[in-house]
């Protein structure tokens, strides 16, 4: 079973709560540690199914069908570990993406990212590796697309 890091789920809480939610009640039932979601650890992770299971549950809860939009808006190079902070520190873009590359198993086993250069120009082409109907899929590849987008901002 895939694994995702808890750290990535941890807006969650505020999204819940922005929606005038407990976040308590919202999760109740998922069997997810909700001190995890609130206090995470970059070393934390979950379950895959259980990670859809609670953004399934939040946006049918909160009616926020754009989930995954809003979480990979929050995200920050930090969410990265250390990866993000060697991106952080890297001579140029091209660099900061080539660390992220050739660390994304370690950081992520949800999606296959790929790069090609044209001149001065770049693409970025995300591919999820489940290819499954669950909505949860979908939340995690706007995350990620959000999430790359805010990330490249950052470095740029």
């Amino acid at each position: 079973m895939p694994l995702i890091r808890t750290r990535s789920l941890a807006p969650v809480i505020d999204i819940i709560r922005r929606n005038d939610l407990a976040p308590e009640a919202v999760i109740e039932g998922l069997e997810i540690d909700i001190r995890a979601l609130k206090q995470p650890r970059y070393e934390d992770q979950l379950e895959l199914d259980k990670a859809y299971d609670l953004l399934e549950t939040v946006a049918d809860k909160t009616g926020c069908y754009f989930l995954g939009a809003l979480l990979g808006n929050e995200e920050t190079l930090s969410l990265l570990g250390p990866i993000g902070l060697l991106m952080e520190h890297s001579p140029d873009v091209k660099t900061a993406l080539q660390v992220m590359l050739k660390n994304q198993r370690v950081q992520q086993q949800l999606l296959d990212i790929r790069l090609t250069t044209y001149g001065n120009r770049v693409s970025m082409e995300l591919t999820p590796r489940d290819h499954g109907n669950r909505e949860g899929v979908r939340h995690f590849t706007e995350a990620a697309a959000y999430s790359m987008a805010k990330f490249l901002r950052i470095l740029i």
